[in-house]
């Protein structure tokens, strides 16, 4: 909640955009959701005087937003609805009860129902939608329900109407700070359909082992490869035909409390974790040898290694949830069928570090795949292809 004098006489999200009330501690933590507010509430009863602060679709006025550069996690990770403000002259702007959310009231049965509103009711409201979830999909881990549900936001077209005609990858930096990833969908969460279905994977890694060099640091591990099951000839029958292709990779790291760390998320994280997609005709070797290199320095320039994705790694690789969008022809996409989940450095690669070899790390991956308003049965041929291979998978030392 904020200093709603200070909104007087501003347009609304310059002030929420404001240095001096960003998002506050403890919702900067890697491994939690923080949730902001928006609003589709946006229409007052007849006759009444004043008109809402947001438009519709828009940021809740009441929710913090971020300042940080790419080195930080993305927060807030969601909004969910937060209502809105009415301004009808001096003094400042105020609740509303018709722009609020109708809740129970503590003093039932005297009075049954009240309004609530801001980030403690767009928060209330991601709860449920969490618990929810998990109940439908009791046996997934919470790195897990993290993605999906992370994973369904998007951002709505009042969002979008703040991106330029044709946005650069560093555009987007405004929609995160302000939204995070969007409005979650919890029947996008829930469910496949026949033209946009998710695929699932929860895994573990040890991200690294002892260097056999005496007094060195410890050295990356293992790098997991998931071959997606791809359905080949829908995707090739689709031909030029635009595709969408999301990835979530999802895992909890332990944080390093000290001040040092804070500079760095390399030294902040105990593990950090990357997801990697082959090109098109990269044979595995290749996959990996190009793996290998970029783990080695995770912030050098890598040459052609965002071609297609919407956001970048400047933005998918922080935090310990990472969300990328691959647009491309069908035709394309049937040809990069391999995933790759590899380690970067963290402060358990440190040769302080005891029993690195023994650390183990938990991790979720969901694939997401849409064609939009293309009419292709993608379920059924992955369904089939996924019972053929068990949705094989390749562990690899490097």
């Amino acid at each position: 909640m904020r200093d709603q004098g200070r909104f007087e006489g501003a347009d609304y999200l310059s002030v929420c955009d404001d240095l001096d009330h960003e998002i506050e501690s403890p919702a900067q933590a890697w491994n939690s959701i923080c949730v902001g507010g928006y609003t589709d509430k946006a229409r007052l009863p007849a006759g009444s005087t004043g008109y809402p602060v947001a438009p519709m679709g828009d940021l809740s006025p009441s929710s913090r937003t971020a300042s940080w550069s790419r080195h930080w996690a993305i927060k807030p990770d969601v909004v969910m609805e937060g209502g809105n403000w009415i301004q009808d002259g001096p003094p400042h702007p105020m609740n509303h009860a018709a722009l609020s959310l109708l809740t129970t009231d503590h003093r039932y049965p005297r009075r049954s129902l009240t309004t609530t509103a801001d980030t403690s009711a767009a928060t209330a409201l991601a709860a449920k939608a969490v618990t929810e979830l998990w109940e439908d999909y009791p046996a997934l881990w919470p790195e897990t329900i993290r993605a999906i549900f992370v994973s369904s936001a998007r951002w709505t077209q009042q969002m979008k109407t703040h991106l330029p005609a044709n946005p650069s990858k560093g555009d987007f930096a405004k929609l995160f700070r302000r939204y995070g990833y969007g409005v979650p969908d919890q029947a996008r969460a829930r469910r496949s359909a026949v033209n946009a279905l998710s695929l699932i994977v929860q895994d573990t890694i040890i991200p690294y082992r002892p260097s056999a060099t005496a007094g060195a640091d410890p050295v990356h591990n293992q790098m997991k490869f998931f071959e997606l099951p791809w359905p080949r000839n829908a995707l090739r029958a689709l031909a030029a035909a635009e595709v969408t292709l999301r990835v979530t990779l999802s895992t909890f790291i332990e944080p390093n409390p000290s001040e040092a760390a804070r500079g760095s998320k390399f030294r902040y994280a105990s593990h950090n974790l990357r997801f990697k997609l082959n090109r098109a005709n990269e044979n595995q070797a290749q996959f990996k040898a190009r793996i290998n290199k970029l783990a080695d320095d995770p912030d050098a320039e890598a040459v052609g290694d965002n071609d297609g994705w919407v956001y970048g790694r400047n933005r998918r690789d922080v935090g310990s949830l990472h969300i990328d969008e691959l647009r491309c022809a069908a035709s394309d996409l049937a040809q990069r069928n391999m995933l790759a989940v590899h380690p970067v450095a963290g402060w358990w690669k440190s040769k302080s570090t005891q029993n690195v070899d023994q650390r183990t790390a938990r991790f979720a991956l969901v694939v997401e795949l849409d064609t939009g308003d293309v009419e292709t049965d993608l379920y059924t041929e992955i369904e089939a292809a996924i019972a053929a291979m068990n949705a094989a998978q390749v562990q690899v030392v490097v």
